[in-house]
């Protein structure tokens, strides 16, 4: 199974080199993150007649997540992350893909550091930690791709320098030690194989060549 994420920025602005995209690599699931589009204006047509059908957790003009699958829609199994109901941010979104669950992400980014958007992407941290736990316990294929808004180590940053006081940086030293282990082995990295029945590790053990290979560009 190919599984790929994309962080459009915009779904209606992007929408033809999506179609492209999906045209050329033909993946058979996709987990898209900052949608920026309300459910009853999300291009669904578009989508459908390039051969995936998809599920969808909208928001006009922010955020916004969805799981595309080729061939047919994916079983929605939730909308929003579970542990406050007063979050109103589209964030998260699971679905079920030939036996395989697939959530996509899009983890706040909590800038500025001392502000209360900090202390929501703490929080969002823990209760996706906690959501993850309770998966892992359902003995089952479970994917959890997106955008994660996470530095976790000096070499995924090209400039250490220019990232070392932004959040995306200081959330992993503000997290507990058993939430900072567990989201490390989350954090997926584009392309990626599902193998039953765990939660598919790749940050932690993904080989990196030398040189200047790294999973987030803070230009």
């Amino acid at each position: 199974m190919k599984i790929a994420s994309y962080n459009l920025n915009g779904i209606r602005a992007r929408l033809p080199r999506l179609i492209e995209w999906l045209e050329r690599e033909q993946p058979d699931v996709v987990c898209l993150q900052e949608l920026k589009c309300a459910d009853d204006a999300l291009p669904v047509a578009d989508i459908e007649a390039s051969g995936y059908g998809a599920v969808w957790h909208g928001q006009k003009g922010f955020n916004g997540v969805a799981v595309l699958a080729k061939g047919s829609a994916p079983a929605l199994r939730r909308v929003g992350l579970p542990g406050d109901p007063d979050d109103s941010h589209s964030r998260y979104i699971e679905a079920e893909v030939d036996g395989v669950v697939v959530a996509s992400i899009y983890l706040p980014n909590g800038n500025p550091v001392g502000t209360e958007k900090f202390d929501y992407k703490l929080r969002w941290l823990e209760r996706l930690t906690d959501h993850a736990a309770a998966l892992l316990g359902e003995e089952r294929p479970v994917v959890l791709a997106g955008d994660y808004n996470v530095i976790p180590e000096d070499r995924d940053v090209f400039s250490v320098r220019a990232m070392q006081s932004d959040a995306l940086m200081l959330a992993v030293a503000a997290i507990s030690a058993i939430a900072l282990d567990f989201t490390y082995s989350v954090l997926l990295i584009t392309w990626i194989l599902v193998l039953p029945p765990t939660i598919l590790l790749t940050h932690s053990h993904t080989p990196r060549a030398a040189g200047n290979i790294v999973s987030f560009f803070g230009l």
